[in-house]
């Protein structure tokens, strides 16, 4: 029972979703910066009253960012297109992508709007971009790679870096721990390889005034070994003075 209910809360919460997006669309009369405003604001509705579980941590910025992976991923690509990166493992951290999986993408985004449209392209450039420095990096030598703030990156298991390279992800204790068992249901299905033997979890609070210099609480991270950092979508979300002194 409790599954079906989950079932239908997802659909539902997805459904409404593409709801919004198509009629915002079509109303091409109303003024873009409005659009932009109902699209947001109906966003925030449908993660607050049909996704997100009030009564645990909040990760709706990490799911928004997996589900841009996971259009990207699933694209349609025509022609001498390219796509920028896969991410297998991104759909399974948002709820709904089961139904993106066959929306018509192409109509989508011609219905959705050049703002919305534009801050898709935005952050998978984003992604593309920050994947490129990582594996740069780990080309001339680094050997530790630490994401700060890292949500539900899963860089660490999908750019297939060597075994020799250890991956740190900083983020707050709840949404890692929510991580880490979704990652596990992943493996448990065997729907996809899940190794996350090169990653190692750190629990931090930026906000709290916590940052880097829990890194020598972990026995595996050298402080003298060449280390690639990324502050990737996360600065604006914690106080100027957190970044000031994580950066």
């Amino acid at each position: 029972f409790f599954s079906v209910m989950a079932s239908m809360k997802t659909f539902l919460g997805a459904f409404s979703v593409l709801a919004a997006a198509v009629t915002v669309g079509l109303l091409l009369n109303i003024d873009p910066r409005r659009r932009a405003e109902i699209m947001l604001e109906t966003e925030e509705f449908v993660q607050r009253w049909w996704i997100q579980d009030p009564n645990k941590v909040s990760d709706r910025t990490a799911a928004g960012v997996a589900k841009i992976r996971h259009f990207e991923t699933i694209f349609p690509v025509e022609g001498e297109e390219r796509r920028l990166f896969q991410d297998p493992y991104a759909e399974y951290f948002y709820a709904g992508s089961t139904l993106v999986n066959w929306l018509p993408k192409r109509a989508l985004m011609r219905l959705v709007g050049d703002q919305s449209v534009g801050l898709m392209l935005l952050l998978a450039g984003r992604t593309a971009f920050f994947d490129e420095q990582v594996k740069a990096a780990v080309a001339a030598g680094v050997k530790q790679v630490v994401i700060l703030g890292a949500g539900y990156d899963t860089r660490g298991i999908r750019l297939g870096l060597p075994k020799d390279v250890t991956v740190f992800e900083m983020d707050q204790k709840d949404l890692q721990e929510k991580k880490k068992s979704t990652l596990e249901g992943i493996a448990n299905s065997g729907a996809l390889p899940v190794d996350t033997s090169r990653v190692r979890y750190v629990p931090v609070d930026f906000a709290a005034g916590q940052g880097v210099e829990l890194l020598k609480t972990v026995p595996d991270y050298d402080p003298a070994a060449a280390t690639v950092f990324t502050l990737e979508g996360v600065a604006q979300y914690i106080p100027k003075e957190a970044t000031g002194r994580t950066v």
